[in-house]
């Protein structure tokens, strides 16, 4: 009788993003190969309804936070211990960069103590350090991202750019393979352009005749919302109004960008829609996708648009130039409004 291999999966964060997705897909493909496969996370968000659904055991640890919190960070670790030797799994699979450091490093504790064998894999979403830090704490994360690496078998990431940031640290380098993000969507998975259209239209009481823009994301500080509300109000300004922005998503900085949005009177034309199953399916409801990201890794989001056959303005961070080429799809330089609203003109033209 073939004994069935115990896999963990862990991520600090559960609210349904890319790397959450990742962590799904990931954990669908383990189970069919096989594995009996056991998803932990911090809080309760959609990830938790999605892994039900598919049938995929998890377990929620309270107050795990993406936050440095040392003597919180502490308790976890020893969570995570404890997890470590009730489930004896024969590999550990990580996500996240809180994650990674504390899953890593229980993984270590829980070799050299209990004296078991196991492989630990780490895939960044994006290094931390790459976040709007000061200079202190971005060395700070990127020795805690070094540490990380020593202590995994083997760490992903998602592009060269990432892979160029820490090859050159002492015996990080063979430990480090970059592979490709890929998307199982189909275009056959899009719900087509009119009933899309009608959708938000009906929901939102939009004019389907202007320029729709979409944003899929998370709302939180990264993903720099507050650049697109700023280039569109000069836009506005200069008597261009023909336009739409749909923000798909949720995060702790949704009454912050609510609340610009109506410090600016834009009401009208920027709406925060929420959560929304499966957002991507709408994608070609929309004439253009924009990301306004300080820090990403690469996002499933991008792919897909440009599938549905969106025209893309997105800031060229992390592996993002590397994914995209620049025939319909403009790449400004990070955090540059003159040039996001040189590159919105532009498309609002043809």
């Amino acid at each position: 009788m073939k004994i069935q291999s115990k896999t963990l999966i862990l991520i600090t964060k559960s609210n349904f993003g890319g790397a959450q997705r990742f962590v799904l897909e990931q954990a669908i493909k383990l189970k069919k190969e096989g594995s009996d496969v056991l998803v932990v996370f911090g809080g309760n968000g959609n990830l938790k309804n999605h892994l039900e659904e598919c049938e995929i055991s998890y377990l929620s640890l309270a107050n795990l936070e993406k936050r440095l919190d040392f003597k919180g960070d502490f308790m976890i670790l020893l969570k995570l211990l404890k997890i470590y030797r009730s489930e004896n799994p024969s590999e550990i699979y990580l996500n996240s960069s809180k994650m990674g450091f504390l899953g890593s490093l229980a993984g270590v504790i829980y070799k050299i103590f209990y004296f078991k064998k196991i492989k630990i894999y780490f895939t960044v979403h994006g290094w931390v350090f790459n976040e709007d830090l000061k200079k202190t704490t971005k060395f700070l994360y990127k020795l805690i991202s070094y540490w990380t690496i020593l202590n995994c078998n083997k760490v992903f990431v998602l592009s060269k750019f990432e892979f160029n940031q820490m090859k050159n640290w002492p015996w990080a380098k063979n430990k480090l393979e970059t592979i490709k993000l890929q998307t199982n969507v189909l275009e056959s998975d899009f719900i087509p352009k009119e009933n899309a259209r009608d959708y938000f239209a009906k929901n939102l009481g939009l004019n389907k005749n202007k320029k729709w823009i979409v944003t899929i994301a998370e709302i939180n500080s990264n993903k720099n919302l507050s650049l697109g509300i700023k280039a569109l109000k000069e836009i506005k300004e200069k008597n261009n109004s023909n336009f739409i922005w749909i923000i798909i998503g949720e995060g702790e900085n949704y009454e912050k960008i609510a609340k610009m949005i109506e410090k600016y009177s834009l009401k009208s034309h920027i709406f925060l829609f929420g959560y929304l199953r499966d957002a991507y399916k709408y994608l070609k409801a929309f004439d253009m996708f924009l990301l306004t990201s300080k820090k990403e890794g690469v996002p499933y989001v991008l792919l897909e648009a440009e599938l549905a056959g969106l025209d893309i303005i997105s800031t060229k961070v992390g592996g993002i130039e590397e994914y995209f080429d620049k025939e319909n799809n403009i790449l400004i330089e990070n955090n540059n409004k003159e040039a996001l609203v040189k590159a919105l003109i532009k498309k609002f033209d043809q």
